[in-house]
């Protein structure tokens, strides 16, 4: 069983990190570390210029290692990948950890969030879900 980790040695641990060096532009902390200040893992959002899978794991062991910390205890996800809950959650309860240009996390977050919401309202006011449904039952059956 993984042990808790605390927000001070997490904090510090992932600021001594090169994220520039690694071409990431920001990287936020979120999750119960965020939330509550203990956890049994890190989860970060992280934006760099070039996306891809490798990248994404290749930076989850770079972290566990400066952690001291096992690779399946951190979880990283690009930012444009990340589904709106967990970029809803990096930006209410989140930690920013380095960012190239300071606030350039909370202006990307508030832009996507922003389009969330929208997208959330729009498809609540149009019964998407719900038309979708009655279709597939009038075509199937």
């Amino acid at each position: 069983m993984a042990r808790m980790l605390s927000l001070d040695r997490v904090l510090g641990g992932l600021r001594s990190i090169d994220w520039r060096g690694l071409g990431v532009e920001w990287v936020v902390l979120h999750g119960s570390l965020a939330k509550r200040g203990v956890g049994r893992d890190v989860d970060l959002l992280i934006h760099r210029a070039s996306v891809g899978g490798e990248a994404v794991l290749e930076l989850s062991v770079k972290v566990a290692d400066s952690l001291g910390v096992d690779p399946d205890q951190v979880d990283v996800t690009e930012a444009r990948e990340a589904p709106c809950a967990l970029l809803r959650e990096a930006w209410r309860s989140g930690i920013p950890v380095y960012e190239a240009r300071p606030g350039a996390a909370r202006e990307w977050l508030l832009v996507r969030v922003e389009v969330c919401n929208d997208y959330e309202l729009s498809r609540r006011k149009l019964g998407v879900v719900e038309e979708a449904a009655r279709a597939a039952r009038r075509r199937w059956g």
